[in-house]
């Protein structure tokens, strides 16, 4: 992170800004998220806004109610891809895991760990809806 004083207005994020996503969102791996977004603090903050909006831990859950192992694995390969290009590597790494169980038709690995990373995704998008609220 820089330390450097960014300019008012620009599309790169300020100090301040980067210390309020740090500490309202820890999961966030900000250099990565950065790099994946451009650089681009518009871009960043519209891929967290579409991310909020279009999570998929219902069609997650349905999934595997239905015992669907193929739509749990095309919807956690794209909870996986989103995860990472928002930062949160710990969390894509739990839904990398989760998808390969998947295709290799681990039901007990995705029955010991489907609830822990639903857990931990909702309290990312909490985490995310505070940051978005202002609050």
């Amino acid at each position: 992170l820089t330390t450097e004083p960014e300019e008012e207005g620009g599309d790169r994020l300020t100090n301040a800004e980067r210390e309020r996503l740090l500490k309202l969102c820890p999961q966030i791996d900000l250099e990565t998220a950065m790099m994946y977004c451009m650089d681009s603090k518009e871009f960043f903050y519209e891929t967290l806004r579409v991310f909020v909006e279009e999570e998929k831990s219902a069609i997650l859950q349905q999934a595997l109610a239905d015992a669907d192992y193929e739509q749990y694995r095309i919807t956690v390969h794209a909870m996986k891809s989103s995860l990472k290009t928002i930062g949160a590597m710990e969390l894509s790494e739990k839904a990398k895991q989760l998808e390969d169980a998947s295709k290799n038709s681990d039901t007990a690995y995705i029955s010991e760990h489907h609830e822990g990373f639903l857990r931990e995704f909702q309290e990312l998008l909490t985490d995310l809806r505070t940051l978005q609220s202002g609050a």
